[in-house]
């Protein structure tokens, strides 16, 4: 098991973003993360944001492979 921390800086930007960035997306990431860091279960994350226990532990991997800025970044596909 994963021990998450969040430095201050990662908080105020969690806390901040979850409301405020433009992608609609990206705040229910932020959302993910917040309840993370106030120590919920995955279930009870996937149940308080409306989406599934894989959603919630694929942004949680985002966020430890990559930080904020890969929670951030979408890569949508697109056919040529």
């Amino acid at each position: 098991m994963r021990r998450f921390e969040f430095t201050e800086e990662q908080r105020q930007t969690i806390a901040r973003e979850r409301f405020c960035h433009p992608d609609p997306a990206v705040q229910r990431r932020m959302e993910i993360l917040w309840l993370k860091l106030h120590g919920e279960t995955h279930e009870r994350i996937a149940i308080l944001t409306d989406t599934s226990r894989r959603t919630v532990q694929r942004v949680l991997d985002l966020f430890w492979d990559g930080g904020l800025e890969a929670v951030r970044r979408f890569q949508w596909y697109r056919p040529t």
